[in-house]
């Protein structure tokens, strides 16, 4: 599968900047990239607009989407999006905080159900704009105002394909930023995804970086993540970003910014980037950028240290791990499924109800509509604590769980 990866356009941003002039010398500079390499899919992550603004959107249409969707390469691809922090209009409302939620809401804030739609609703509405550009063109894409992640199965050659795509941003604020103090989406990608099966790829499409999230939601997010083989595709960085797990590259982000430039100039400079990525036994990405000093697109040399080994596939490209029984997978043809992650907790000290929770989801031997904590909470344990002596089994493998 080959594909464009774009990102945090902030289209409608004030002031002056040089993004007019990136963006006429954009689609050029996407035509020189593809050129003889046809495009299965574009996905773009988020921060499609600066503001939420129904113009905004228009402009991002006339001006970038349906020129590229004429470039032949590109013309039969699907196009996937999520929103980002910049899609939500927030003009006239009152930031909402995740910890300040209450229990009962933060338990259905993310459940694909009326439930769930029913709490949402209030910051849901900030989509409107978003939402209906994603249905005038007829984008794939979770529509924030009904759901929370959204799933296609694809097949690209010889190989299939989940796309999970989700909303990472419902909590952002123009003046206070969410960084650390909100969750992954997870219950909601539990839910569509389910069981992935042998022979499937599963790639999640987010806009905020796994390093955005609560600290005591990375680990759970992570395996759910390396217990699916997924990849995690994302936005909203000012550069380049790579991580990786046991299985080999975990996650994929890019991104924009805008920085006081070198010269005493009135503008500000825009930094952003696209990339082709094709995954290919490894994955090969072509990262490129906007050289605001020189006025011109051209490859990124700022890489990440994984960046280490030269694409034999994309010209100006680069070649990254995704672990030997990925790899071997994709080139055959056929995904097997990672080995689940094994968490064992130490006999010292009893759980926290969250840690509990955490564990189990990581082993998926609960599902979130099993999380009812007076089954979970014994009458004997401190408050917010739980004791626990099992042995569970998951499949072949098995979660340990020793409480004092």
């Amino acid at each position: 599968m080959r594909w464009l990866h774009l990102t945090d356009f902030h289209i409608g941003r004030p002031g002056p900047t040089l993004q007019a002039i990136a963006l006429n010398q954009f689609l050029t500079a996407v035509r020189t990239a593809v050129a003889g390499k046809r495009i299965d899919l574009i996905i773009i992550t988020g921060d499609i607009a600066y503001s939420g603004l129904a113009s905004q959107y228009d402009t991002f249409d006339n001006s970038v989407l349906t020129p590229l969707k004429q470039i032949a390469e590109c013309a039969t691809a699907d196009v996937i999006a999520v929103p980002g922090n910049h899609d939500l209009n927030l003009e006239g409302t009152l930031p909402i905080s995740w910890d300040r939620l209450g229990r009962t809401r933060q338990a259905t804030f993310f459940e694909e159900s009326p439930s769930g739609t029913l709490v949402r609703s209030s910051r849901a509405n900030c989509f409107a704009a978003y939402s209906s550009f994603l249905a005038t063109h007829k984008l794939l894409g979770p529509n924030p105002q009904q759901e929370v992640s959204k799933a296609y199965h694809r097949q690209y050659g010889s190989t299939k394909f989940l796309l999970a795509a989700t909303t990472t941003v419902f909590f952002a604020d123009t003046e206070e930023s969410d960084q650390e103090r909100v969750p992954p989406p997870e219950h909601s990608l539990r839910h569509i995804v389910g069981t992935t099966e042998n022979g499937t790829q599963l790639i999640v499409i987010g806009h905020y970086p796994i390093e955005w999230f609560h600290p005591a939601t990375r680990n759970s997010f992570q395996s759910f993540l390396l217990n699916h083989g997924a990849i995690y595709l994302h936005g909203h960085l000012h550069q380049l970003d790579a991580k990786y797990g046991p299985n080999g590259l975990l996650s994929l982000g890019f991104g924009a910014g805008y920085e006081a430039s070198n010269p005493a100039n009135p503008g500000t400079a825009y930094h952003n980037t696209f990339a082709i990525c094709e995954l290919s036994g490894s994955l090969h990405v072509a990262p490129y950028h906007w050289d605001g000093d020189n006025g011109r697109w051209t490859p990124t040399t700022t890489l990440p240290p994984g960046f280490q080994r030269q694409s034999g596939i994309l010209d100006q490209g680069w070649e990254l791990s995704i672990g030997p029984n990925r790899a071997s997978a994709i080139a055959g043809g056929e995904i097997v499924a990672p080995r689940p992650v094994v968490s064992k907790v130490s006999p010292v000290h009893s759980l926290s109800v969250d840690d509990w929770i955490g564990l189990m989801l990581s082993g998926r031997l609960l599902e979130h509509s099993d999380l009812r904590r007076d089954r979970l909470v014994p009458g004997s344990a401190p408050p917010g604590r739980i004791s626990v002596s099992y042995t569970l089994p998951a499949g072949r493998h098995y979660v340990e769980c020793i409480g004092a």
